[in-house]
């Protein structure tokens, strides 16, 4: 099943207070990769986690020492791109900057790795990113639209689900922000997730991966470059 699980027996999911419309799964100390505990995973350690059906929940944090699939394995990508830099606005301010034109800060048609995003962010969207190689200046050679389904929008985070019959990925993808003290603002972008085939992650995984780093660097240059006040 992926990233998805369904609550164990034996298990209970609470709400999350620190972060909004995600629920906890306590389950009682089932060894160190949960054999006993409905395949969690946890060792008895509480695993983060977004309900998106009745009783069916997706991983968007821990499950002991590092995400799982839901089975106890280690993720194919579980990677966080952060950067904490100056900034005029607050964080609140600048994560809704980026979720009213998300292109203008992701976008990256000036790289090699180019990708092209949708404007705004609104929970329960379902989104298309179009990715593809640029060979020369302003020659764009589509690869493929990546659909995702926008899962949860905060004053300070989004998170996108990703589509794994329309994206390389299955699982997720978080956006969040924090003031850091001193005019300084924290931004993050956390991917958990496995490959959506074993075809494409030993064929064309590595390109992927070098396609994410370029994409997500690139929008943390873009955000100190709006809170330095330059222009987009």
């Amino acid at each position: 099943l992926g990233l998805f699980t369904v609550v164990p027996a034996g298990c209970m999911a609470v709400s999350d207070p620190d972060q909004a419309g995600a629920s906890v799964i306590n389950c009682p100390d089932d060894g160190p990769n949960g054999g006993g505990g409905g395949g969690t995973g946890d060792g008895g350690q509480p695993c983060i986690t977004r309900e998106i059906g009745p009783g069916q929940h997706v991983f968007v944090g821990n499950c002991g020492q590092s995400p799982t699939d839901g089975g106890g394995g280690a993720l194919d990508i579980s990677k966080t791109w952060s950067a904490t830099f100056p900034c005029s606005q607050s964080a609140t301010q600048l994560m809704s900057a980026f979720q009213s034109n998300m292109d203008q800060f992701a976008g990256n048609s000036g790289a090699p790795f180019a990708s092209q995003f949708p404007g705004a962010i609104n929970q329960g969207d379902t989104l298309t990113i179009n990715t593809g190689l640029q060979l020369l200046p302003g020659n764009f050679v589509p690869q493929q639209g990546l659909e995702v389904t926008v899962l949860s929008v905060t004053p300070n985070s989004f998170m996108f689900l990703t589509n794994p019959q329309e994206h390389f990925f299955d699982g997720t993808i978080a956006f969040m922000d924090s003031d850091a003290g001193n005019g300084n603002v924290n931004f993050s972008i956390t991917a958990n997730a496995n490959f959506s085939s074993q075809l494409t992650e030993y064929t064309i995984g590595p390109l992927i991966e070098s396609q994410e780093n370029s994409t997500w660097n690139n929008l943390l240059k873009n955000l100190q470059g709006h809170c330095a006040g330059r222009s987009q």
